[in-house]
């Protein structure tokens, strides 16, 4: 979560929402929160590797978990290119000249190489790159700070909510969508819970915690706003899913001291998706469209393959 949203999207955020870039920011990581605290209801219910998937699988059905388990592979790729792409034509080219393509794709070789490496591995180089990008975020307060103390800023900028394109309230909501990519992440570290001891425990603590970390370094200042947006419709139907698969799974007990939400939060989490959505520009939808219909197809092949390999049903007895 901590990073990308500072290091690529936030002057893309500033032109959608103006100056009070702070604003989107708080309204997606409150709406964020509240998806979030479904993945901690079934996280600690049923912690499985499945993640999304194997929720969405338990609640509906095969069919369901595996689109789910697609639109999360999907926005894997799209999340890791946007970032890639970021990478290699904003920050890299700054120092060297190379062939951005060359570099995305070496860049993602030795992602791939590293994760096929192993968890232990994969983690290890995380810490590094976040207390990296961590450094890199705490130098940017720090130097803002300096500049406002010289006078040499505008505050008066951070109240100005609105462009000449949009009034404040579209202004604010369509900078949230974008500002939404800056805070997913929470989904996929629930791949984790059989990794760490009593996840009923640490899990929330540490889900919300990074949570709120990541929005408190953010507030504290076009081609990778479309993946990024692509990225957040994919991962908001995910999130619609397991919202509603916390509903339903809240039919089965579970373990008694597993973490449960108020039932008004998956129901608010819901309405924020379904809300969401409408704010999502006609263009990504198109190109979404395409990911979303495939995750259907596979969806379908899939729990046809579940039935066949079932075999058929016992036929009842005749009665006399």
């Amino acid at each position: 979560m901590l990073g990308a949203g500072v290091y690529v999207l936030v002057g893309e955020i500033a032109r959608v929402s103006g100056g009070a870039i702070w604003l989107p920011l708080l309204t997606a990581l409150v709406l964020a929160c509240l998806t979030a605290g479904s993945y901690a209801e079934l996280a600690t219910k049923y912690p499985k590797a499945g993640g999304s998937a194997h929720y969405v699988t338990r609640a509906i059905g095969p069919a369901a978990g595996t689109f789910v388990g697609f639109c999360m592979l999907a926005a894997g790729v799209v999340s890791v290119g946007a970032l890639a792409k970021g990478f290699a034509s904003d920050y890299l080219a700054a120092l060297v000249t190379l062939p951005t393509v060359a570099v995305v794709v070496v860049f993602l070789l030795v992602l791939a190489a590293l994760n096929m490496r192993g968890i232990k591995e994969s983690l290890g180089a995380n810490v590094i790159a976040t207390a990296i990008e961590l450094s890199g975020l705490l130098l940017v307060i720090g130097l803002g700070g300096w500049v406002l103390a010289r006078g040499g800023g505008d505050p008066a900028r951070l109240t100005r909510i609105g462009t000449a394109e949009q009034g404040a309230i579209g202004a604010v909501l369509g900078g949230a969508v974008l500002a939404y990519y800056s805070f997913v992440g929470f989904e996929t570290s629930v791949n984790l819970a059989e990794e760490v001891r009593d996840p009923r425990r640490t899990y929330p603590r540490a889900l919300f915690g990074a949570l709120l970390t990541a929005g408190a370094v953010y507030v504290l200042t076009g081609e990778v706003a479309s993946l990024a947006a692509t990225l957040v419709l994919l991962l908001l139907v995910v999130f619609t899913a397991v919202n509603v698969a916390v509903l339903i799974l809240r039919r089965e007990p579970g373990e008694a001291d597993h973490f449960r939400v108020p039932v008004a939060v998956p129901w608010l989490g819901l309405a924020s998706c379904l809300f969401l959505f409408t704010r999502i520009d006609a263009q990504v939808w198109l190109r979404g469209a395409i990911l979303l219909g495939l995750g259907v197809v596979l969806g379908i092949v899939n729990a046809v393959r579940t039935r066949s390999a079932a075999g058929p049903e016992t036929a009842a007895p005749t009665r006399v």
